[in-house]
Protein backbone atom coordinates (compact mmCIF):
# COMPACT_ATOMS: atom_id res chain seq x y z
CA UNK A 1 0.00 0.00 0.00
CA UNK A 2 1.45 3.34 -1.66
CA UNK A 3 0.78 6.17 1.21
CA UNK A 4 1.96 9.81 -0.22
CA UNK A 5 0.91 13.36 1.48
CA UNK A 6 -0.95 14.16 5.29
CA UNK A 7 -3.56 11.33 5.24
CA UNK A 8 -5.47 10.11 8.21
CA UNK A 9 -5.08 6.40 8.08
CA UNK A 10 -3.15 4.81 10.95
CA UNK A 11 -3.41 1.73 12.25
CA UNK A 12 -3.68 0.46 16.37
CA UNK A 13 -1.10 -2.37 17.78
CA UNK A 14 -1.76 -4.08 20.88
CA UNK A 15 1.33 -5.05 22.59
CA UNK A 16 1.27 -7.38 25.50
CA UNK A 17 3.89 -6.93 28.37
CA UNK A 18 4.21 -8.85 32.12
CA UNK A 19 4.37 -6.92 34.82
CA UNK A 20 4.02 -6.84 38.17
CA UNK A 21 0.62 -4.80 37.76
CA UNK A 22 -1.91 -4.09 35.23
CA UNK A 23 -2.05 -1.15 33.37
CA UNK A 24 -3.26 0.48 29.91
CA UNK A 25 -0.98 2.63 28.12
CA UNK A 26 -0.88 4.41 24.66
CA UNK A 27 2.46 4.78 23.18
CA UNK A 28 2.71 7.68 20.22
CA UNK A 29 5.77 8.69 18.59
CA UNK A 30 6.91 10.97 15.52
CA UNK A 31 3.93 12.75 14.94
CA UNK A 32 5.42 15.22 12.64
CA UNK A 33 2.90 17.67 12.27
CA UNK A 34 2.46 20.98 9.90
CA UNK A 35 -0.90 22.83 9.54
CA UNK A 36 -2.23 20.22 7.26
CA UNK A 37 -2.30 17.99 10.24
CA UNK A 38 -5.19 19.03 11.66
CA UNK A 39 -7.77 16.71 9.96
CA UNK A 40 -5.50 13.73 11.19
CA UNK A 41 -5.16 14.84 15.12
CA UNK A 42 -9.27 14.77 14.78
CA UNK A 43 -9.20 11.67 13.89
CA UNK A 44 -6.39 10.20 15.89
CA UNK A 45 -8.02 11.71 19.10
CA UNK A 46 -11.41 10.00 18.55
CA UNK A 47 -9.21 6.55 18.26
CA UNK A 48 -7.59 7.41 21.40
CA UNK A 49 -10.64 8.48 23.40
CA UNK A 50 -12.47 5.47 22.52
CA UNK A 51 -9.04 2.80 23.42
CA UNK A 52 -9.42 4.98 26.71
CA UNK A 53 -5.82 4.44 28.14
CA UNK A 54 -4.51 4.90 31.59
CA UNK A 55 -1.79 6.65 30.45
CA UNK A 56 0.04 8.40 27.90
CA UNK A 57 3.73 8.45 26.99
CA UNK A 58 4.57 10.31 23.88
CA UNK A 59 8.35 9.35 22.09
CA UNK A 60 9.12 12.73 20.30
CA UNK A 61 9.43 14.62 17.25
CA UNK A 62 6.43 16.88 17.14
CA UNK A 63 5.80 19.14 14.70
CA UNK A 64 7.69 20.26 11.75
CA UNK A 65 6.42 24.16 11.56
CA UNK A 66 5.10 26.62 14.00
CA UNK A 67 1.18 26.02 12.65
CA UNK A 68 2.03 21.98 13.47
CA UNK A 69 3.03 23.69 16.92
CA UNK A 70 -0.30 24.68 17.02
CA UNK A 71 -2.12 21.25 15.97
CA UNK A 72 0.03 19.77 18.57
CA UNK A 73 -1.35 21.83 21.28
CA UNK A 74 -4.95 21.46 19.87
CA UNK A 75 -4.51 17.37 20.32
CA UNK A 76 -3.09 17.12 23.80
CA UNK A 77 -6.58 19.75 24.45
CA UNK A 78 -8.43 16.70 23.33
CA UNK A 79 -6.91 14.08 25.36
CA UNK A 80 -8.34 14.72 29.07
CA UNK A 81 -5.14 12.19 30.41
CA UNK A 82 -2.36 12.34 32.01
CA UNK A 83 0.94 12.43 29.34
CA UNK A 84 4.57 12.26 29.40
CA UNK A 85 6.27 13.26 26.44
CA UNK A 86 10.41 13.44 25.96
CA UNK A 87 12.56 15.52 23.11
CA UNK A 88 13.08 13.77 19.64
CA UNK A 89 16.34 14.74 17.48
CA UNK A 90 13.76 16.56 15.45
CA UNK A 91 12.30 18.87 18.73
CA UNK A 92 16.22 19.44 19.19
CA UNK A 93 16.50 21.01 15.87
CA UNK A 94 13.43 23.22 15.71
CA UNK A 95 14.53 24.53 19.33
CA UNK A 96 10.63 23.14 21.45
CA UNK A 97 10.23 25.94 23.98
CA UNK A 98 9.20 22.91 26.39
CA UNK A 99 7.78 25.72 28.90
CA UNK A 100 5.66 27.05 26.23
CA UNK A 101 4.19 23.64 25.43
CA UNK A 102 3.87 22.70 29.53
CA UNK A 103 2.01 25.65 30.23
CA UNK A 104 -0.29 25.45 26.73
CA UNK A 105 -1.35 22.04 28.01
CA UNK A 106 -1.28 21.15 32.01
CA UNK A 107 -1.81 17.58 31.29
CA UNK A 108 1.43 16.96 29.49
CA UNK A 109 4.65 16.73 31.47
CA UNK A 110 8.18 16.45 30.34
CA UNK A 111 10.06 13.54 31.12
CA UNK A 112 13.61 15.09 32.80
CA UNK A 113 16.01 11.44 33.34
CA UNK A 114 12.51 9.58 35.48
CA UNK A 115 9.72 10.12 36.95
CA UNK A 116 7.54 8.18 39.08
CA UNK A 117 3.49 8.64 38.22
CA UNK A 118 0.74 6.74 40.61
CA UNK A 119 -1.93 6.14 37.97
CA UNK A 120 -4.99 3.76 39.70
CA UNK A 121 -3.25 3.66 42.95
CA UNK A 122 -0.13 1.77 40.96
CA UNK A 123 3.42 3.28 40.98
CA UNK A 124 4.93 3.34 37.27
CA UNK A 125 8.42 4.11 36.80
CA UNK A 126 9.36 6.03 33.01
CA UNK A 127 13.02 6.39 32.68
CA UNK A 128 15.47 7.20 29.79
CA UNK A 129 18.14 5.70 31.93
CA UNK A 130 18.98 2.49 33.70
CA UNK A 131 16.81 2.09 36.76
CA UNK A 132 17.85 1.16 40.55
CA UNK A 133 14.22 2.07 41.53
CA UNK A 134 11.52 -0.45 42.01
CA UNK A 135 7.40 0.04 40.93
CA UNK A 136 4.51 -1.73 40.05
CA UNK A 137 5.31 -1.17 35.97
CA UNK A 138 8.63 -0.10 34.72
CA UNK A 139 9.21 1.44 31.36
CA UNK A 140 12.54 2.71 29.57
CA UNK A 141 11.38 5.50 27.18
CA UNK A 142 14.06 7.22 24.65
CA UNK A 143 13.25 8.03 20.84
CA UNK A 144 16.24 6.76 19.51
CA UNK A 145 16.57 2.88 19.95
CA UNK A 146 20.41 3.68 19.72
CA UNK A 147 20.08 4.66 22.95
CA UNK A 148 19.59 0.95 24.22
CA UNK A 149 22.67 -0.10 23.53
CA UNK A 150 23.69 0.56 27.41
CA UNK A 151 20.76 -1.03 28.60
CA UNK A 152 19.99 -2.23 31.72
CA UNK A 153 18.17 -4.82 33.54
CA UNK A 154 15.04 -4.07 35.18
CA UNK A 155 12.53 -2.62 33.26
CA UNK A 156 9.24 -4.79 31.81
CA UNK A 157 9.55 -2.62 28.29
CA UNK A 158 11.47 -0.26 26.08
CA UNK A 159 9.91 1.96 24.11
CA UNK A 160 11.64 3.88 21.13
CA UNK A 161 10.62 5.22 17.59
CA UNK A 162 12.75 7.44 15.22
CA UNK A 163 13.34 4.70 12.59
CA UNK A 164 9.35 5.24 11.19
CA UNK A 165 10.08 1.51 9.62
CA UNK A 166 12.05 3.12 7.41
CA UNK A 167 8.66 4.33 5.69
CA UNK A 168 9.27 1.61 2.73
CA UNK A 169 8.70 -2.20 4.18
CA UNK A 170 9.27 -4.36 0.80
CA UNK A 171 9.46 -7.71 3.00
CA UNK A 172 8.47 -8.66 7.12
CA UNK A 173 10.61 -11.33 8.62
CA UNK A 174 9.68 -12.35 12.15
CA UNK A 175 9.62 -8.73 13.47
CA UNK A 176 11.83 -7.15 11.47
CA UNK A 177 11.32 -4.93 8.59
CA UNK A 178 13.28 -4.58 5.16
CA UNK A 179 15.19 -3.57 3.43
CA UNK A 180 15.64 -0.98 6.68
CA UNK A 181 17.10 -4.00 8.68
CA UNK A 182 20.09 -3.96 6.58
CA UNK A 183 20.98 -0.35 7.73
CA UNK A 184 19.31 0.17 11.47
CA UNK A 185 19.74 -3.13 13.65
CA UNK A 186 16.47 -1.67 15.19
CA UNK A 187 14.22 -1.19 12.05
CA UNK A 188 11.66 -3.65 13.91
CA UNK A 189 8.37 -3.51 15.33
CA UNK A 190 9.56 -5.83 18.06
CA UNK A 191 12.96 -6.95 19.76
CA UNK A 192 14.19 -7.94 23.09
CA UNK A 193 16.81 -7.32 25.43
CA UNK A 194 17.81 -9.70 28.54
CA UNK A 195 14.12 -11.48 27.26
CA UNK A 196 12.40 -7.60 27.89
CA UNK A 197 10.31 -6.49 25.17
CA UNK A 198 11.54 -3.50 23.00
CA UNK A 199 8.45 -1.98 21.29
CA UNK A 200 9.61 0.27 18.13
CA UNK A 201 6.64 2.84 16.87
CA UNK A 202 6.61 3.64 13.17
CA UNK A 203 5.13 6.74 13.93
CA UNK A 204 2.33 8.96 13.25
CA UNK A 205 4.02 11.26 10.72
CA UNK A 206 7.32 11.95 7.99
CA UNK A 207 8.78 15.18 6.56
CA UNK A 208 8.88 13.80 3.77
CA UNK A 209 5.66 12.27 3.63
CA UNK A 210 5.25 8.99 1.60
CA UNK A 211 5.13 5.59 2.80
CA UNK A 212 5.10 1.56 1.16
CA UNK A 213 3.69 -0.85 3.30
CA UNK A 214 4.48 0.86 6.30
CA UNK A 215 0.98 2.16 8.09
CA UNK A 216 1.46 5.05 10.68
CA UNK A 217 0.32 3.43 14.28
CA UNK A 218 -0.94 3.57 17.41
CA UNK A 219 0.65 1.40 19.98
CA UNK A 220 -1.58 0.09 23.27
CA UNK A 221 0.60 -1.41 25.75
CA UNK A 222 -1.70 -3.52 28.01
CA UNK A 223 0.47 -4.24 30.74
CA UNK A 224 -0.94 -7.93 33.01
CA UNK A 225 0.30 -8.79 36.20
CA UNK A 226 2.32 -11.59 35.95
CA UNK A 227 1.35 -14.96 37.93
CA UNK A 228 3.04 -18.12 39.49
Amino acid sequence: MLEIGKNTSFVVREELIHAHSSLRAVFLSDFHFTKHSKAFANDLAKSLIRINPDLFLFGGDYFDSQKGRDVFIYLIGLINKPIIGILGNHDKFMRIDKKFIQKSCPNFEWLNEKRIVEVNGKKVLISTKENEEFADIQICLVHNPRELKNAKKNFHCYLAGHLHGSQFVFWKKDHSLFPGKFFYKWNMDKGFINSVPVIINRGLGDSLPIRFNCPKEIVVLNFKEMTL
